[in-house]
Protein backbone atom coordinates (compact mmCIF):
# COMPACT_ATOMS: atom_id res chain seq x y z
CA UNK A 1 0.00 0.00 0.00
CA UNK A 2 0.73 3.23 -0.53
CA UNK A 3 0.20 5.88 2.11
CA UNK A 4 0.53 9.28 2.91
CA UNK A 5 3.81 10.87 3.00
CA UNK A 6 5.13 8.80 0.50
CA UNK A 7 5.50 6.10 2.76
CA UNK A 8 5.11 2.18 1.17
CA UNK A 9 3.41 -0.60 3.52
CA UNK A 10 3.13 -4.19 3.52
CA UNK A 11 -0.01 -6.04 4.26
CA UNK A 12 -0.43 -9.62 3.97
CA UNK A 13 -4.64 -9.42 3.36
CA UNK A 14 -6.01 -9.12 0.37
CA UNK A 15 -6.64 -5.72 -0.85
CA UNK A 16 -10.71 -6.32 -0.52
CA UNK A 17 -10.19 -7.88 3.23
CA UNK A 18 -8.74 -4.89 4.16
CA UNK A 19 -11.28 -2.78 2.71
CA UNK A 20 -14.24 -5.16 4.01
CA UNK A 21 -12.63 -4.75 7.64
CA UNK A 22 -12.52 -0.87 7.56
CA UNK A 23 -16.51 -0.86 5.94
CA UNK A 24 -16.68 -3.38 9.39
CA UNK A 25 -15.28 -0.54 11.59
CA UNK A 26 -17.85 1.85 10.22
CA UNK A 27 -20.60 -1.00 10.52
CA UNK A 28 -21.27 -2.12 7.35
CA UNK A 29 -19.41 -5.15 5.46
CA UNK A 30 -17.91 -4.10 1.73
CA UNK A 31 -20.53 -6.65 -0.01
CA UNK A 32 -22.96 -4.43 1.53
CA UNK A 33 -21.54 -0.84 0.53
CA UNK A 34 -21.38 -2.59 -3.06
CA UNK A 35 -24.68 -3.65 -3.27
CA UNK A 36 -26.09 -0.55 -2.30
CA UNK A 37 -24.30 1.30 -4.76
CA UNK A 38 -25.43 -1.23 -7.30
CA UNK A 39 -29.30 -0.59 -6.06
CA UNK A 40 -29.29 3.08 -6.11
CA UNK A 41 -26.68 4.07 -8.62
CA UNK A 42 -27.19 1.15 -11.07
CA UNK A 43 -23.35 0.80 -11.81
CA UNK A 44 -22.61 -3.26 -12.26
CA UNK A 45 -18.85 -2.75 -12.82
CA UNK A 46 -15.71 -1.67 -11.29
CA UNK A 47 -17.92 -0.10 -7.69
CA UNK A 48 -16.31 2.79 -5.83
CA UNK A 49 -16.61 1.61 -2.12
CA UNK A 50 -17.47 3.67 0.22
CA UNK A 51 -15.66 3.52 3.73
CA UNK A 52 -17.24 6.55 5.56
CA UNK A 53 -20.45 8.30 5.09
CA UNK A 54 -18.79 10.87 7.77
CA UNK A 55 -15.18 11.26 6.62
CA UNK A 56 -16.82 10.57 2.87
CA UNK A 57 -13.55 8.28 2.81
CA UNK A 58 -14.02 6.09 -1.10
CA UNK A 59 -12.06 3.63 -2.89
CA UNK A 60 -12.45 2.79 -6.40
CA UNK A 61 -11.13 0.10 -8.27
CA UNK A 62 -8.99 0.28 -11.76
CA UNK A 63 -10.00 -2.86 -13.28
CA UNK A 64 -11.91 -5.84 -12.02
CA UNK A 65 -12.39 -6.10 -8.13
CA UNK A 66 -11.47 -9.77 -8.09
CA UNK A 67 -8.59 -9.19 -10.20
CA UNK A 68 -4.98 -10.30 -8.78
CA UNK A 69 -3.39 -7.18 -10.56
CA UNK A 70 -6.25 -5.19 -9.20
CA UNK A 71 -5.28 -1.28 -8.26
CA UNK A 72 -7.31 0.45 -5.37
CA UNK A 73 -7.41 4.22 -5.47
CA UNK A 74 -8.65 6.45 -2.40
CA UNK A 75 -11.19 9.17 -4.25
CA UNK A 76 -10.25 12.34 -1.94
CA UNK A 77 -6.26 12.99 -2.24
CA UNK A 78 -6.28 12.78 -5.90
CA UNK A 79 -5.19 15.70 -7.45
CA UNK A 80 -5.18 15.18 -11.31
CA UNK A 81 -3.80 13.27 -13.87
CA UNK A 82 -1.70 13.33 -16.22
CA UNK A 83 -1.28 11.19 -19.73
CA UNK A 84 -2.33 11.02 -23.05
CA UNK A 85 -3.52 8.38 -24.35
CA UNK A 86 -3.36 4.61 -24.64
CA UNK A 87 -3.00 2.42 -21.22
CA UNK A 88 -0.51 4.59 -18.95
CA UNK A 89 -1.39 7.14 -16.64
CA UNK A 90 0.26 8.80 -13.60
CA UNK A 91 -2.11 10.09 -10.70
CA UNK A 92 -0.86 12.93 -8.93
CA UNK A 93 -2.06 13.26 -5.03
CA UNK A 94 -3.01 16.56 -3.30
CA UNK A 95 0.69 15.02 -0.93
CA UNK A 96 2.49 16.09 -4.28
CA UNK A 97 2.80 12.22 -4.58
CA UNK A 98 2.97 10.60 -8.14
CA UNK A 99 2.37 7.11 -9.00
CA UNK A 100 1.80 5.72 -12.42
CA UNK A 101 -0.19 3.15 -13.54
CA UNK A 102 -1.16 0.81 -16.43
CA UNK A 103 -4.69 2.29 -17.05
CA UNK A 104 -6.46 4.56 -19.39
CA UNK A 105 -7.24 7.92 -18.31
CA UNK A 106 -10.76 7.96 -18.97
CA UNK A 107 -11.16 4.87 -17.24
CA UNK A 108 -9.70 7.05 -13.77
CA UNK A 109 -11.95 9.69 -14.79
CA UNK A 110 -14.98 7.83 -15.15
CA UNK A 111 -14.32 6.46 -11.47
CA UNK A 112 -13.34 9.76 -10.07
CA UNK A 113 -16.93 11.01 -11.57
CA UNK A 114 -18.63 7.43 -9.96
CA UNK A 115 -17.43 8.23 -6.64
CA UNK A 116 -18.60 12.02 -6.92
CA UNK A 117 -21.83 10.70 -7.69
CA UNK A 118 -21.78 8.85 -4.72
CA UNK A 119 -20.87 11.51 -2.46
CA UNK A 120 -24.18 14.39 -4.07
CA UNK A 121 -26.54 11.02 -3.80
CA UNK A 122 -25.70 10.80 -0.20
CA UNK A 123 -25.63 14.72 0.43
CA UNK A 124 -28.65 14.55 -1.36
CA UNK A 125 -30.37 12.17 0.93
CA UNK A 126 -28.82 13.80 4.25
CA UNK A 127 -30.83 17.07 3.69
CA UNK A 128 -34.04 15.33 2.21
CA UNK A 129 -33.86 13.56 5.96
CA UNK A 130 -33.20 16.44 7.52
CA UNK A 131 -35.94 18.30 5.79
CA UNK A 132 -38.66 15.72 6.73
CA UNK A 133 -37.54 15.82 10.22
CA UNK A 134 -37.95 19.57 10.75
CA UNK A 135 -41.30 19.08 8.91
Amino acid sequence: MLCSGRVWKYDSRRPVRILDDWCMMHGSTMKGRTDAVRAVLGYQQKIPVMISERSQQIYFPLFGMNRADNIWVQYRPVLLLRGSTGLFCEIQFDNGSRVPVDCDRRTIQKQLSRCGEIIAYLNRLDHQIIREVIQ
